[in-house]
């Protein structure tokens, strides 16, 4: 087992573990993601966390990425996105429980975002990879960031782990 840390710049809070399979690699292959399991109180947290996944991939030349749209009422179980993920003909399954998306309140409001999430190996059911993250933009500072811009860069930071 390999446990790596990484942060994020001066203005954030930033704590994170990942985890990745020393032969691990995922060039060239497949990658079908699903939305997130929402267990915060922010509608659609969920399906927002995944798509800015996606949407890194894409921007970092991934051209082996599908997502699955956000046509299911309900979170898939990881057996039914297994499933799903196989039927796409994808070597792997991205999926993740996001914990938090709000903003704190304070004399100054600043996104706090939480989330874990896994990468498995559609034949073998092996998880290959796996990341929790916690960010949050710190008040008082004049550069901090939105939510939207916290998820896209911790999303550059999943991206970045998997290499």
């Amino acid at each position: 087992m390999v446990w790596v840390g990484l942060g994020i710049g001066v203005s954030c809070a930033s704590k994170s573990q990942v985890y990745k399979k020393p032969d691990f690699h995922f060039q060239n292959q497949k990658i079908f993601i699903v939305p997130f399991e929402n267990m915060t109180n922010t509608p659609k947290a969920g399906h927002i966390v995944a798509k800015l996944i996606d949407a890194e991939f894409r921007i970092q030349g991934n051209r082996y990425v599908e997502f699955m749209e956000d046509g299911e009422k309900e979170t898939l179980s990881e057996t039914k996105a297994l499933e799903k993920a196989k039927s796409h003909k994808a070597q792997f399954l991205l999926i993740g429980t996001v914990t938090e998306f709000r903003y704190r309140k304070g004399f100054s409001e600043n996104p706090a975002i939480g989330f874990t999430a896994k990468l498995i190996a559609t034949d073998s059911k092996e998880i290959v990879w796996t990341i929790t993250l916690s960010d949050s933009s710190e008040p008082f500072v004049t550069s901090a960031l939105t939510a939207n811009e916290l998820t896209q860069k911790m999303a550059r930071q999943i991206v970045e782990s998997m290499r």
